[in-house]
């Protein structure tokens, strides 16, 4: 997705990338919702652009490898492991600030955990 985009933009493919706009326009507003609450609203467009980014390469990264994450048993121990590392964080002034940093490396390090022993 992301190399196809890129691709896109750098061909000058106007009409591929209306179309690709308009035809994801809840993507569009859940990712600029979730850059708005991640950044507590700090330089909103900026950060939309950066979650974007991250979720096309992490959903090209899924595919090129071949992992899964989005079943039933992956996402309860996201939940489950979010929930714990977020009570533990928010209640600790230290780690409260870096709170976006320990949320991505928790999920990263849970995806090569269910990948390579869990599946």
């Amino acid at each position: 997705m992301f190399v196809d985009f890129i691709a896109h933009i750098l061909t000058l493919d106007l009409g591929w990338l209306l179309g690709y706009a308009l035809g994801n326009l809840l993507w569009a507003f859940i990712f600029a919702g979730l850059a708005f609450y991640l950044w507590e609203g700090k330089k909103p467009v900026h950060t939309f652009f950066i979650v974007f980014t991250l979720l096309a390469l992490e959903q090209d990264l899924m595919t090129a490898t071949g992992w899964i994450y989005l079943t039933g048993g992956f996402l309860t121990l996201e939940f489950v492991s979010e929930i714990v590392i977020s009570l533990i964080a928010v209640n600790t002034p230290k780690f409260e600030k870096h709170l976006p940093a320990i949320i991505i490396v928790r999920f990263l390090c849970l995806l090569a955990i269910y990948n390579l022993f869990l599946t």
